[in-house]
């Protein structure tokens, strides 16, 4: 006879399968058949309402995406700070530890639906996630090639230049543990030469939606703290903005934690 720990164990296994597949099929069926549906009219809006239109259009259709990516499949978001998400038409970069591919649309949910990410050279390669990396701006780096990453990174300062937002993940790489990482040396220095405020953001839990080496989904509370605007003319270096950022990154994680595992 089955003992009852053995029953609860199969039935989180049977649920987390269930959802998976149902991840999956709603997920590229989402990408790939309604995001062709937005490309299209994205389109028509672009000849007859003008360029602006058409972006506020893929901007808000992009952050409903994103939130949907989590209310959809039984992942309860708690957000915080919301009243900081800058509501002015100007650039500014996203700071945010990196946990998960998850992550992405955490943040196009609920931080900025029109943010642009460094996203890795094979991503250029599946249909839709492409499609939409370029849209929003994106761009696609090969690791391992000094000289690409060099022109990527001029180009993405030129577009924050220009009032582009972009996303960057400062550690550089997901973190193993669940916690804030090092930042990198000199991973702040593109919004700090360039004058451009920073908006830090504290990732919690997306890396026990889907664990590494595993297709199985489980559904779980995440959260997200948007923190206030930092001004890289408060501060003397990249090195000092870069340790306040990242001091302001793990506060808000730490509360995160509690609230979420509470």
């Amino acid at each position: 006879m089955l003992k009852p720990s053995m029953l609860k164990q199969f039935g989180n296994f049977l649920y987390s399968l269930l959802m998976s597949l149902w991840f999956y099929v709603a997920f590229f069926s989402y990408v790939i058949i309604y995001g062709s549906f937005v490309a299209w009219r994205q389109k028509i809006l672009s000849k007859t309402r003008g360029e602006k239109a058409a972006r506020e259009y893929l901007i808000n259709e992009v952050a409903k995406f994103g939130r949907r990516a989590f209310s959809w499949f039984g992942i309860k978001v708690i957000c915080m700070g919301e009243e900081n998400v800058p509501r002015e038409k100007e650039g500014y970069v996203i700071i945010a530890n990196h946990l998960s591919t998850m992550d992405i649309p955490l943040i196009l949910g609920y931080v900025n639906g029109g943010t642009a990410f460094i996203a890795k050279a094979e991503l250029s390669k599946v249909p839709g996630v492409s499609h939409y990396t370029k849209k929003l701006g994106g761009l696609f780096i090969k690791r391992g090639d000094p000289k690409q990453t060099a022109g990527v990174l001029r180009v993405m300062a030129r577009a924050i230049r220009d009032g582009k937002v972009f996303t960057i993940f400062p550690e550089g790489t997901r973190s193993r543990d669940g916690k804030v990482g090092p930042f990198r040396k000199g991973s702040l220095a593109i919004p700090y030469k360039l004058g451009v405020k920073v908006l830090p953001v504290s990732i919690y839990g997306t890396g026990r939606i889907m664990k590494p080496r595993s297709l199985l989904l489980n559904p779980t509370r995440v959260g997200i703290h948007i923190h206030p605007m930092i001004d890289p003319a408060d501060f003397g270096s990249e090195e000092e903005l870069r340790e306040k950022v990242r001091e302001v990154i793990v506060k808000g994680w730490e509360r995160l934690r509690k609230e979420v595992e509470r």
